[in-house]
């Protein structure tokens, strides 16, 4: 399983090197963990609808931030980062197939004191947020295998657990259609890359 974990209070975090795979040898692999992994996360492929409480309050302000920063212009990249500590530590899953993506992002929030971890697919996500149960998830939209961003937000919708995780999708794609799949599947903020620092740290501080 391709994770790692960055600690805020630790400064920028070690950078681990990724082994990566071929297509085909990813999604091959991503196959038969899928098969075992469904053995002890039955709420992976649950079909109920059940929305647990907490979801009308993040849902109803996340709405807000989407129409608001819809027409936000994104920076060239992450080095004009503001640098500043966040009120309070949260736990912050990335979920990127990018591990180069995923790391940045993770390195990003770090920055800020939060503690990161990183799945490098859908599949490894659904099971980092059962092991790590965080707070936020940043979770790209468009991912090889069975398992998309799309999927990801909508198991975890229905996670009783995780019931007050925000949900923000992290997408190239900036078009009215993924915004209206990303929003179906029960994402609550929707970022573009490359992401702006600034917007990122308001959806933070507003969590």
């Amino acid at each position: 399983m391709a994770q790692h974990q960055y600690n805020g209070d630790e400064g920028r975090g070690t950078r681990k090197a990724q082994d990566r795979q071929t297509g085909e040898g990813r999604r091959a692999g991503e196959g038969e963990s899928w098969a075992a992994r469904t053995q002890v996360l039955p709420w992976v492929l649950a079909v109920d609808t059940l929305v647990a409480k907490g979801w009308e309050r993040i849902g109803a302000r996340a709405t807000e931030t989407m129409a608001s920063e819809r027409n936000l212009k994104v920076p060239a990249r992450h080095k004009t980062a503001p640098v500043q500590t966040h009120r309070r530590r949260l736990r912050i899953l990335v979920i990127d197939d990018l591990a180069d993506e995923a790391e940045s992002l993770a390195e990003l929030v770090g920055l800020w004191g939060h503690k990161a971890h990183i799945a490098l697919n859908g599949i490894d996500g659904l099971v980092a947020a059962n092991d790590f149960r965080p707070e936020v998830v940043l979770c790209d939209l468009v991912m090889p295998g069975i398992i998309d961003g799309c999927k990801v937000a909508e198991s975890l919708r229905r996670h009783a657990a995780l019931s007050g995780v925000l949900l923000v999708a992290v997408t190239a794609h900036n078009d009215n259609e993924h915004r209206r799949d990303a929003a179906r599947a029960g994402f609550h903020a929707y970022v573009v890359k490359p992401v702006d620092p600034e917007q990122l740290q308001r959806l933070l501080n507003g969590y």
